[in-house]
């Protein structure tokens, strides 16, 4: 699931019509519907940076010695614009 937060999720609620995650200000979608998505946002003349989440990299700074805090590691896959809206990434390497 691909997910944001303040005002990014606030504009995949206008615009792409997602419901809020645990009434915050975050909103995502499954990837199955991620180029669903990006057509709504670019649709409304949206640019959208692409992050996926690479890795979930165990931070040491919980609470106390017996917890840990997983921090969810992301990196920057592709802009999509009006002008380019088809998110290409793995598109060729698919298995399908």
């Amino acid at each position: 699931e691909n997910s944001t937060k303040r005002v990014d999720a606030l504009m995949m609620i206008a615009y792409a019509g997602l419901n809020p995650m645990a009434n915050r200000c975050k909103a995502g979608c499954p990837m199955r519907n991620i180029q669903a998505t990006l057509d709504a946002l670019t649709h409304a003349g949206l640019s959208v940076a692409v992050y996926e989440e690479i890795a979930v990299v165990d931070t040491g700074k919980g609470r106390s010695s017996l917890k840990t805090t997983k921090a969810k590691e992301r990196e920057l896959y592709q802009i999509v614009s009006p002008a380019c809206s088809l998110y290409t990434n793995n598109l060729c390497l698919r298995p399908d």
